[in-house]
């Protein structure tokens, strides 16, 4: 019997940071109901980690890196520009035109799981304020973070409406 060794996933780009701010907030509270908010933008940010290699995946399989330059050279292969789309130039615009939806919707997701860790070490830096002053706007700053939560949460819906190709396990899980 051959065993395989589970190839081990990289660590997501943003788990350093979350794992930092997390660390700091939950050393100055007390209140249970921070760490079940915090693993709940932990849970989104893992499942946009996983929504944004599904993407990256389909760009992939469609060329998406020559979708633009073999349809530019069909374009210009063409006798008379003005005439109607041959059946190669209307698949390969097709092509284009998805890998730029797929990429516009990477685009969104990266800047939503930026926005979130911005909000989750700016709440992580007004409770460790909060813990020396004693005053502070740490509240706000988790309504904010449960905000970015819950856009993220939209944004791997959206996907899933959009690309249920894309974003569901073929394997069933997900």
């Amino acid at each position: 019997m051959i065993l395989r060794r589970r190839e081990r996933q990289p660590e997501p780009p943003w788990r350093q940071r979350f794992d930092q701010a997390r660390t700091l907030v939950l050393a100055r509270t007390d209140d249970a109901s921070v760490a079940v908010r915090l693993s709940a933008v932990e849970s989104a940010l893992l499942e946009a980690t996983s929504d944004r290699a599904s993407l990256v995946g389909a760009i992939d399989q469609l060329g998406g890196h020559r979708a633009g330059d073999e349809l530019k050279v069909a374009l210009r292969r063409r006798p008379d520009p003005t005439a109607a789309d041959s059946p190669e130039i209307i698949s390969l615009r097709r092509r284009f035109e998805s890998v730029q939806r797929l990429k516009n919707s990477l685009d969104d997701l990266d800047q939503r799981v930026a926005a979130t860790l911005a909000d989750l070490e700016s709440y992580a830096a007004e409770v460790v304020e909060s813990s020396v002053t004693g005053v502070g706007t740490a509240q706000q700053h988790l309504d904010a973070l449960n905000g970015d939560a819950a856009a993220l949460r939209a944004a791997h819906a959206e996907l899933e409406a959009q690309f249920p190709i894309v974003t569901r396990d073929p394997r069933g899980g997900r």
